[in-house]
């Protein structure tokens, strides 16, 4: 099945590749959660960069998803449209770890701003977790 937007600007994308558009969804979500307090951190970089460093494989795909998804004016829209994709091929499990991430970036900067708050949840809900999942996230990211 594929998703309309996502498929016309990144068509040459292969989103059958499951762990492909795991680590594309991976970075965009992250990305998205550092951008949306309008400051890019450093500690936010260093993690994310971190992750990345993990699929060099990927680093093609992951410039090409980066630069229209910073090109984009719908954000949101590519966020939640690759999650919703995700929630279909990927186990609860994998969609926790996935968000976990992102959460990860929402708190490595030390103050989690009400706009982080609100998009970690929508993240929460787009992959089909239960809506406690954010405080068992924080809870464990800041106990770890």
């Amino acid at each position: 099945m594929a998703i309309n937007s996502i498929k016309y600007d990144l068509k040459d994308l292969d989103f059958e590749d499951t762990q492909m558009l795991y680590v594309v969804t991976l970075v965009i979500t992250m990305l998205h959660m550092a951008y949306v307090d309008g400051e890019y951190a450093p500690a936010e970089k260093k993690y994310i960069n971190k992750i990345l460093s993990l699929f060099t494989q990927y680093q093609s795909e992951i410039n090409r998803s980066v630069s229209y998804f910073n090109s984009s004016i719908q954000k949101e829209k590519i966020v939640i449209e690759l999650l919703s994709l995700c929630k279909k091929k990927f186990s609860k499990q994998e969609m926790r770890t996935l968000i976990t991430h992102s959460a990860k970036v929402l708190t490595v900067d030390g103050y989690v701003h009400e706009q982080e708050q609100f998009l970690m949840k929508s993240y929460i809900f787009a992959a089909g977790l239960p809506i406690k999942t954010y405080d068992d996230l924080i809870h464990e990211i800041q106990y770890s």
